[in-house]
This record gives structure tokens, C-alpha cells and sequence, in this order.
């Protein structure tokens, strides 16, 4: 029956070490913290990314208006040019023609010699004047003319011409006289004309429109297919000689081309201000975030922790519910007849004669072990039973005093050296039965860890609040990692031991709103460690003794 409680318990213990695996959870809180705050990272971005290619659409739209306008602009800039330059020719051409028919008019009454020509043209405000004929040429000025006459005179009679060079502010009308017969040209000269020319012109336009604020560079390309395509002609973000811009081609004519480059530095500061911004709120987001994430991650261990605690609870109340019922059995089917077996057994080991000595050495190891089975009965009884202290004022070095005696009479044969220290009498409101099983438990652990001789140390104290209780021992210790596991049940170092004797004395300690724990010492003591309310500081009192 005592084998099928402690199987019933184990299967719990895997039972409930399947339900909380050791630091799994911690593990999959974490990654569910990292994740989501990865997201939002993700999600960040993301947004900054959409904003910033939104903000490059509007922009290229923007310019392209911008181009657009433009190209209006140098449009019309050209058909005004057009109206312009032609209405400034014919105004020069009439003059001039009607220049050389007076001059056609004095030539038929008598030549021109190179001088009067000369006063002529200055009189009148030519540049200058040049009569070629019957194999003779009469000029104003040598070399006024940009080309020899012949190259200027028309074919044929009664014929006119009309030559410009804008640039240099030079009009030439040439034309064949109908009375002398000879070929005349003249020409008239301005600045102003010129000026007038360039300001009108289309590539003043482009250079005007260039030196516009966010306007890098305008130019017109020409030829055969230069129009492009329409996908060719999409407005560019690029980056070069001329800075970061915004390309924009758009056609005036079939084979004329505009390209305007504006300026996308603000575009490209954005796009800084942008990042900046994202980088910043990025790096608040992660500290933030990770903050967060370490408060709930702390939070949800402690969650999980009191789980693991409420859990275990459970599983004690469980297991000690299950071993009160197998120890009313027990005592109930064994405890009597056992007392009747020992009775006898006593009986037959009383008799003086007719007993061998070696069957009364064997009766008296049967007794012997017959009472360490009513011991291990004893403390199944003592484990499953409600712990209900009667507390009273009690001398704690006293009652130590007793269980070190104790202690010594049951081992007479090993030599332990025991050292008490701590103030005498030192008080403590305690059940005097059930502590006193406690510090004789204690006491007698340190005792049997040692196999014939050793030291022990036992250390009374009050500090502040609570008064302490410590045990001591360096014979045979568990493990490092078995020091949490003494005060379960049935944990035991000894061959023969039952492993209830920490765990009932830890039910004893709580009820009494205390705690019990164990640790090793640097020096590689096993300590056991008692803490418990104290009393007022009028009821202490003492000295150290040294056993």
C-alpha cells in the first residue's frame, strides 16, 4: 500500500513537470514580445517608404506642370518672335528700297563716285552702299559687306532681294536698277536692331527661363525622332553634373524636343527630413519597446512563476490528501498487529532460561527493526496530519540544549563536537511539541551525516523582526543541485531513511510564519536555516556557551 502512494505521487510529480517545462514559456513570451515590436518596426517603415515615394509622385507631377508651363511659355515666345522679326523686315526692307530707288534715280542722272556715295549713305543713316555694273563696282566703304556683290545680286531683271544677319544687326536689300542697269545694294545697321533680334529670339528665352529659381537647365533638342516616345519621354529623378533633379521632355514639334532639369534638392531634403524622422521614432519606438517588453516579460514570468507555485501547491495538498488516506490504512492494517508482534517478541526475550543466544540476538533485531517500521508509520501519521500549533512562550537554547542530549544518546558511540552559539535564554512564541520535532529532525540529520566523528554548528540569533536558527554540518552533503530537492518528501541521503523528516518539519515552520531553507557555505558547510517572528525586544536576553 506504502508503494502504491509513492507511485501515485511520482506519476504527479512527471504529471505536473509536463505542465510547466522548465523555461519553454519564458522562451515563447519573449519571441511573441520581439515579434510584435518587430512589427510595428516593419510597419513604420513600411509607411515611411509609401510616404516618401508619394511625395516623389507629387513632385514629379509638380515639375512636369512646371515643364509644361514652360513650354507654353517658349511657345508663344516663338510665334511672338516669328511676328516680330517679320514685321522688323519688312519695316527695314521698304526703307531700304525705297533708299536704293532714289539712289537708282541720282545714279541715272549722273554717277556716283566713291565719295559722294560715301557722304550719301552717312547722310541718310546706311551702313553702307555698293553700286556693281558694266564691269565697274562703286562702294561706300570697303569690306562693309559680309560677301562679294555678285554672290547678293538677284538673277534677272527688275529682280529684289532681301538678306538678314540678325546677330550682327546687318539688313541688305539687293536689286537690279531698271535705268542704269547695274546691281545695287544697300544695307542698314543697328545695335539696337540686334538687341532687339536677341531679345526676341527663342534661345534668349531658354537662357531667361534657365536663370529662373529651381530651374537648373533648359535646352532644346532637334533632328529627325527626337519627339521619342511616350515612355521615353516620363519625367526622371536623376542625380548628376547638375545636381539631383527632376527631368522632364516635352515635344514643341514633330522633330524639336524641350528638356527642362529642375531643381529636387527640397525633394532630396525631404527625403533626409523623412529618414531623420523615421530613424528617430524608430529608435524612441525599439527603447520604448524594449522597456515594455522587459516589464510584461518580467511580469508574465512572475505570472507563470506564482502558477508554477499555486500549481505546486495543488499538487502538495494533492499528494498529502492522498497520504493521509494510505497512512489511516497503514496504521490502521498494520500498526496493531505489528504491536502485537513486538509484544511477543519482547515477551519470548524475557525469558531467562531455554533460549539459545543466538535466537535472542536474532528477536532482538527483529524488535529493532519492528520499531523503525512503527517510526516510519509515525512520520507517514505526522506528515498527513493538519499541523495546528498551540504556540507558547518557549527558551529555544533550552529546548536546542535537549535535542543536542537527545542527539547524544542516540549515537553515544560517535564523537560529535556540537558549538552553540547565539544569547541565552533566547524566546520565541512556538508549539513546544511540534518545534521541538523540528530542532530534533535538525540535530539529528547532523549528527547521522557523520559516520563516527565530526562538528556541528548551531547558531541562535535575533535580528531586528525575526529570530534565526541555523544548523550546520560538513559529513556526508547532497549534491549542489539536490539542495532545493531535501525538503521534498521522500528525498533522503540515508539507506534507511524515509525522507519525511525535512518535509514535515517545513509544514511545521510555515505553520508557525516562518520559512526553512538549506545552502552550502563557502566553506562547504551544509546550513539549514530557520527564521521565525520574534518577539519583543524586553523578552531576549543572553550569552554564548561553547559545547
Amino acid at each position: 500500500m506504502l508503494r502504491g502512494a509513492t507511485g501515485d505521487m511520482e506519476a504527479a510529480d512527471m504529471a505536473d513537470s509536463r505542465k510547466v517545462p522548465g523555461r519553454s514559456p519564458y522562451r515563447s513570451l519573449w519571441k511573441a514580445n520581439v515579434a510584435a515590436f518587430a512589427f510595428l518596426v516593419l510597419f513604420s517603415a513600411g509607411t515611411t517608404m509609401w510616404q516618401i515615394h508619394h511625395m516623389d509622385q507629387l513632385f514629379i507631377r509638380d515639375a512636369e506642370e512646371h515643364a509644361r508651363l514652360a513650354a507654353n511659355i517658349i511657345e508663344i515666345n516663338a510665334k511672338s518672335s516669328l511676328l516680330a522679326s517679320e514685321a522688323l523686315e519688312e519695316i527695314i526692307s521698304v526703307f531700304l528700297q525705297n533708299s536704293i530707288t532714289f539712289i537708282d534715280f541720282l545714279q541715272s542722272v549722273e554717277p556716283f563716285t566713291r565719295n559722294e556715295l560715301k557722304a550719301f549713305a552717312q547722310k541718310t543713316g546706311l551702313a553702307g552702299v555698293t553700286i556693281a555694273g558694266q564691269g565697274k563696282v562703286v562702294e561706300s566703304s570697303r569690306g562693309w559687306l559680309p560677301v562679294a556683290p555678285a554672290q547678293l545680286c538677284p538673277k534677272g531683271e527688275k529682280g529684289e532681294k532681301f538678306i538678314s544677319y540678325p546677330e550682327q544687326g546687318l539688313y541688305l536689300v539687293a536689286r537690279q536698277a531698271e535705268s542704269t542697269k547695274s546691281c545695287i545694294v544697300a544695307g542698314i545697321r543697328n545695335e539696337r536692331i540686334a538687341a532687339l533680334y536677341s531679345t526676341i529670339n527663342i534661345r534668349h528665352t531658354l537662357k531667361e527661363i534657365s536663370g529662373l529659381k529651381g530651374i537648373r537647365y533648359v535646352k532644346m533638342v532637334e533632328g529627325s525622332g527626337a519627339g521619342g516616345t511616350a515612355e521615353q519621354r516620363r519625367p526622371l529623378l536623376k542625380s548628376g553634373p547638375e545636381g539631383y533633379v527632376v527631368e522632364v521632355a516635352l515635344p514643341l514639334s514633330r522633330n524639336t524636343l524641350l528638356v527642362m532639369g529642375i531643381d529636387a534638392t527640397p525633394l532630396q531634403s525631404r527625403h533626409r527630413l523623412r529618414w531623420m524622422f523615421f530613424i528617430m521614432s524608430t529608435s524612441i519606438l525599439v527603447i520604448i519597446g524594449a522597456v515594455l517588453s522587459i516589464i510584461l516579460y518580467r511580469h508574465q514570468r512572475s505570472q507563470l512563476e506564482r502558477m508554477k507555485e499555486v500549481e505546486a501547491q495543488l499538487h502538495r495538498q494533492r499528494e498529502e490528501a492522498n497520504l493521509g488516506r494510505y497512512a489511516a490504512a497503514i496504521a490502521h492494517e498494520i500498526r496493531n498487529p505489528l504491536n502485537a508482534v513486538s509484544m511477543g517478541i519482547q515477551k519470548i526475550t524475557m525469558k531467562k532460561k531455554g533460549l539459545p543466544d543466538t535466537d535472542r540476538k536474532l528477536l532482538r533485531v527483529l524488535l529493532e527493526e519492528l520499531n523503525r517500521v512503527a517510526r516510519i508509520i509515525s512520520d507517514l501519521l505526522n506528515y498527513a496530519r493538519p499541523v495546528e500549533p498551540s504556540p507558547e512562550r518557549i527558551d529555544l537554547s533550552a529546548m536546542m540544549d535537549r535535542a543536542v542530549l537527545l542527539a547524544r544518546q542516540r549515537y553515544p558511540e560517535k564523537e560529535i563536537r556540537v558549538e552553540v552559539t547565539g544569547p541565552r535564554p533566547l524566546y520565541a512564541q512556538v508549539d513546544p511539541d511540534l518545534f521541538y520535532q523540528v530542532i530534533s529532525n535538525l540535530v539529528l540529520n547532523a549528527f547521522e551525516a557523520y559516520s563516527d566523528q565530526g562538528r556541528v554548528k548551531i547558531a541562535l540569533s535575533s535580528k531586528g523582526p525575526v529570530t534565526e536558527i541555523t544548523v550546520a554540518n560538513k559529513g556526508e552533503l547532497p549534491n549542489p543541485d539536490q539542495i532545493e530537492q531535501i525538503f521534498e518528501p521522500y528525498f533522503t541521503k540515508k539507506v534507511r531513511g524515509t525522507g519525511l523528516g525535512l518535509a514535515v518539519a517545513r509544514r511545521i515552520v510555515k505553520a508557525h510564519g516562518g520559512s526553512i531553507s538549506a545552502c552550502m557555505d563557502k566553506e562547504g558547510w551544509l546550513v539549514i536555516k530557520i527564521v521565525l517572528p520574534a518577539l519583543q525586544k524586553g523578552d531576549r536576553g543572553g550569552q554564548e556557551s561553547n559545547r
